[in-house]
């Protein structure tokens, strides 16, 4: 097996990883906390400190990734990520569980900001291709993760959960185990410490204040503290020649543009599987598992169209195919919005073009944040990318909170109640993807495809 498919099975398996933690851990919890003998409401951390750990630590392990290379980046994270799976699997307690759970993040940082560019300089001539068969490996995990996790902590245990998360983690690492090239980027001779203590805290402060804000006083707090920390954070890294982020990025307008459509993709669709569950069960009626069966249609229609939009995006204009999945899902999440009656089938077919609409958003934006960034600077670019959807995904459930926590307030039936908030949820997040499509746009035109970087990526090739 040659090095470039090698490195393909390698990436996809820990993009399958990656989200099949995140949601069949959420199956497991309850089991997990019958073994514990503590409120299913405490292990909610195990959740939360794993998303935070993972946003708090992705811009410096760009920049580590973009200095040590990114192979030896790779390797390095799914090494630990299997490590640190393996050891929470084994945890006897919440509290070293909880541990596990931070470092998994950590090392799951470092894995995003280096599969990317590891990608793409090993398939210079079909990046577009390679990009969609990663994200249709995540989206593959995030629909697998309900059902498999279910399946292994009923007829196995949660701890089945994490073992299997392991040995896919080391059959990735069997894969790169022989490959011998290494991909460099900006080697820089130092490292902004202080930077980096900034932007962890920014970003923790940030994003845990987003989804706090309206339930507990100290996540308005812990939100602005999190704005000024950004503030003096930007402001430091303007002022060193070595920033974790180089600002200059930004004056790009493809980059730039990119990225705030990227964020408003996540912030208004990270929340539809949230508003159609009470929609699906309050209104049509369904129990929990013919709703969950019907969600499954969203990601699964992603996962089987992400391939074909990477290879439209290798040989055409990425701005309009990316605008006009954005246009598709604003158009169907408006349509959510005014059919409150819609009738099973209807919904179905909008979960298929909604899936379609992301895919053929995702993969494209993807190409052209990467095409616009710097080879050398393949791997922050990631970083950011990756930062913009966790900070979407915060961001679409503080909105949906805010709108429930009024409609609750000021309507005394708690049916009419989450009738009006999925109705007014529906019309803010379909006037974000506004916001998307016009950042898409604006971005302006790019080359075809993306093997036109690949000499310089070339480059930066060595053997070791």
């Amino acid at each position: 097996m040659n090095t470039s498919r090698r490195i393909l099975i390698a990436t996809c398996t820990t993009c399958f990883v990656g989200p099949f933690m995140a949601s069949s851990i959420n199956v497991a919890i309850p089991t997990m906390a019958s073994e514990f003998a503590v409120p299913a409401t405490q292990l909610s951390w195990i959740i939360t400190v794993f998303l935070l750990s993972t946003a708090a630590t992705l811009l410096p392990c760009g920049k580590l990734s973009d200095t040590l290379g990114r192979r030896r980046s790779f390797m390095i994270g799914v090494v630990a990520f299997a490590i640190f799976t393996l050891g929470a699997a084994c945890s006897p307690t919440v509290f070293l569980l909880t541990g596990f759970r931070a470092f998994q993040g950590i090392a799951l940082s470092l894995v995003f900001a280096s599969y990317l560019p590891l990608l793409l300089e090993s398939h210079p001539s079909e990046q577009g291709k390679v990009i969609g068969i990663s994200s249709a490996s995540t989206y593959l995990g995030l629909s697998a993760g309900p059902f498999i996790g279910g399946i292994l902590t009923q007829y196995v245990s949660w701890r089945a959960v994490f073992f299997f998360s392991f040995f896919a983690l080391f059959f990735a690492y069997i894969c790169m185990a022989s490959i011998q090239e290494e991909w460099f980027g900006e080697q820089e001779t130092m490292f902004d410490w202080t930077g980096s203590l900034l932007s962890m805290p920014a970003i923790i402060c940030t994003i845990y204040g987003l989804s706090a804000f309206n339930s507990i006083l100290v996540g308005k707090y812990m939100f602005f503290t999190g704005l000024a920390l950004i503030t003096v954070f930007l402001w430091h890294e303007k002022q060193i020649s070595y920033p974790i982020v180089p600002l200059s990025l930004f004056h790009n307008l493809a980059f730039s543009m990119s990225n705030l459509a990227s964020l408003a993709h996540y912030s208004a669709t990270y929340a539809i599987t949230f508003l159609l569950s009470f929609q699906l069960q309050l209104v049509l009626h369904l129990n929990a598992a013919s709703t969950g069966f019907i969600l499954l249609i969203h990601p699964i229609t992603m996962s089987i169209c992400s391939t074909r939009a990477g290879s439209l995006a290798d040989r055409h204009e990425p701005r309009y195919i990316a605008s006009t999945g954005m246009a598709l899902t604003a158009s169907c999440l408006f349509l959510f919005a005014f059919l409150p009656n819609i009738s099973i089938p209807l919904t179905i077919l909008l979960l298929i073009f909604l899936g379609i609409g992301a895919a053929l958003f995702v993969t494209p934006n993807t190409s052209a944040i990467l095409t616009a960034a710097p080879e050398k600077q393949h791997s922050i670019a990631s970083s950011v990318l990756a930062l913009m959807r966790i900070l979407g995904q915060a961001i679409s459930m503080a909105v949906v909170s805010l709108i429930f926590s009024h409609t609750t307030m000021y309507l005394s039936s708690y049916e009419q109640a989450i009738t009006q908030g999925v109705h007014w949820s529906f019309i803010i997040l379909s006037f974000t993807c506004f916001i998307g499509i016009f950042a898409s746009l604006a971005r302006g035109s790019s080359p075809k495809g993306t093997a036109c970087k690949s000499p310089s990526v070339r480059n930066n090739k060595k053997n070791i």
